[in-house]
């Protein structure tokens, strides 16, 4: 017994008239009568009383319309959800990011994703680079929003698109005689103590930060090097070195601090989408072809808010 058996059934049994059958079927009124014999044969019941005027439904087959319609609907229950996942309108979804060089934007990268696709449970996880590298490594993690992974990226098979891209930029101490300038250069930061946020959690920017000081010949001497970047803002609230941080760090009000452009500059820093090399899954799909869609706008805007 076929599901095309029940719909045929099912559409006898609700128009009690086998033309009607076949025109809501679409299919010929003698292909419904075999159908209908077929299945009478095949379960050793009668399912319909007929005559050349009439048809009515028997007791048998009341208790069988009954299940047909519940085995239909379920049917198309299932089609219906596979059809969905396949577009990824279902399913679960985990996004990492990085705090101050998305907060800006991922509201509306939130708020335009559930727009569309409000049957999809989505997590955001605040996590940094080195964070995120463990959570792609241990499944935990769809796409991420990052500083390059560099290597590693090849090594989980993952791919890296650019968002936007930020700059280095001085926080300074409000009462630090550097304060009083518009632009500080590299050797001026060269006589200063450092605070960096740890190498761990972002080898790119650190090593960069270290490379172009070192390509101006300073010898950097990095004080405190904390593992969160409010920890950064506060050593140097606090009178204890000059912070380097990405521009968009600078979008934060902190008491104490005064942020300054670097001359020359350290080198563009890039921020990207990562996700996974030839990722099967409709829903990682259908979200990062939602970035993809913003993307312009996305750099303009953080671009704007972070310069």
């Amino acid at each position: 017994m076929e599901l095309r058996h029940m719909r045929t059934f099912a559409a006898v049994a609700r128009a009690l008239n086998f033309t009607a059958a076949a025109a809501e079927l679409n299919v010929a009124q003698p292909a419904v009568s075999q159908t209908i014999r077929d299945l009478e044969d095949e379960m050793g019941v009668q399912l319909f009383h007929r005559t050349k005027r009439s048809v009515r439904i028997t007791a048998a087959g009341r208790t069988f319309q009954a299940d047909v319609e519940r085995i239909l609907s379920d049917a198309d229950v299932a089609v219906q959800a596979t059809q969905r996942a396949a577009r990824g309108e279902v399913g679960a979804l985990s996004v990492g990011f990085m705090g101050p060089a998305m907060w800006p934007v991922l509201p509306e990268i939130v708020k335009d994703y559930q727009g569309l696709y409000p049957g999809v449970e989505l997590s955001l996880r605040e996590l940094m680079p080195d964070r995120q590298i463990t959570a792609f490594r241990e499944g935990r993690l769809d796409v991420g929003f990052s500083r390059s992974f560099g290597e590693q990226a090849q090594e989980l098979w993952l791919d890296e698109e650019l968002i936007y891209t930020d700059r280095i930029v001085a926080a300074v101490p409000t009462d630090h005689a550097l304060a009083k300038r518009r632009r500080l250069s590299l050797k001026q930061l060269g006589r200063e103590d450092l605070v960096l946020y740890h190498r761990e959690g972002t080898p790119g920017m650190f090593d960069q930060i270290i490379e172009t000081l070192r390509g101006v010949g300073v010898v950097p001497r990095v004080r405190h090097q904390p593992d969160q970047m409010m920890t950064v803002l506060t050593w140097v609230a606090a009178g204890s070195g000059i912070g380097l941080v990405p521009g968009c760090v600078a979008r934060l009000a902190f008491e104490g601090v005064e942020f300054r452009e670097i001359t020359p500059s350290a080198g563009p820093l890039p921020l990207v989408m990562v996700h996974r090399r030839a990722d099967e899954s409709p829903t990682v799909a259908a979200f990062v072809d939602r970035v993809r869609a913003q993307r312009d706008r996305l750099q303009k805007g953080m671009e704007g808010r972070c310069s």
